[in-house]
């Protein structure tokens, strides 16, 4: 009784950690299978819609802090820094 006990829980948390480790479509089909009445996953336009989104605003937020790190920074020429 005990082994089947522990068995089954070993069962449960191995398919929780494996499901965890699932893209969010891949998660759907496998719930979805095993249990009724999981929610439908938005429109795919949605969730590229809000991949994008987040890539560009990191890219914008890196840019800026380059920017501003080469600003602070500033350039020169070697040449004309030697002559001076």
């Amino acid at each position: 009784m005990l082994n089947n006990r522990i068995s089954t829980y070993f069962l449960v948390a191995s398919a929780l950690v494996l499901l965890s480790g699932c893209d969010p479509i891949t998660r759907y089909k496998v719930t979805s299978t095993i249990f009724d009445g999981v929610p439908e996953l938005p429109p795919p336009e949605q969730i590229c819609e809000e991949y994008a989104t987040k890539k560009v605003d990191e890219a914008v937020s890196l840019i800026a802090k380059n920017a501003a790190k080469k600003k602070a920074e500033g350039s020169t020429h070697s040449p004309y820094e030697e002559k001076k």
